[in-house]
């Protein structure tokens, strides 16, 4: 700010326009208006019990191995899949994520499941998904297994 007000001075030639003592009485009342934010907000939100705790790690399963060098994207059923999905979500006219998005799509193909209550084990299956989708979907699960 001082600058800019130096470079205002600098351009009015005579100098008349603001002395330089009267810009630092003006930088210095706007400094003493700025305060140091003191606000603890970990305490304001509740916070503090979790600050300095390690994440919890999910006991999750490890990702397969696969022994074929092909994507997961290029395999046939996960072509059916998608394929299945996006006619679905057209006749529906919804977006076809709302169906299953792709993490659950490859976690059908990882779990293939046989069952309602496998499918309902794949997260975001629920029984209005699988009374909806969920016999397609093991119809197609099991011409790939």
């Amino acid at each position: 700010m001082i600058a800019h007000m130096k470079d205002l001075h600098a351009m009015n030639k005579d100098g008349t326009w603001f002395a330089e003592d009267g810009m630092y009485r003006v930088a210095e009342i706007l400094m003493s208006y700025h305060k140091e934010n003191v606000v603890d907000y970990t305490q304001k939100y509740g916070l503090a019990s979790q600050v300095n705790q390690p994440h919890k790690v999910k006991d999750e399963q490890p990702p397969p191995t696969s022994t074929s060098s092909v994507p997961i994207e290029e395999t046939p059923i996960y072509k059916e899949l998608r394929e299945y999905r996006l006619t679905k979500s057209r006749e529906e006219k919804i977006k076809a994520y709302y169906i299953y998005n792709n993490a659950q799509m490859e976690q059908i193909i990882t779990e293939m499941p046989e069952t309602y209550g496998e499918l309902m084990q794949i997260k975001g299956f629920a029984d209005k998904n699988c009374s909806k989708y969920g016999d397609a979907i093991i119809d197609i699960v099991k011409k790939y297994k």
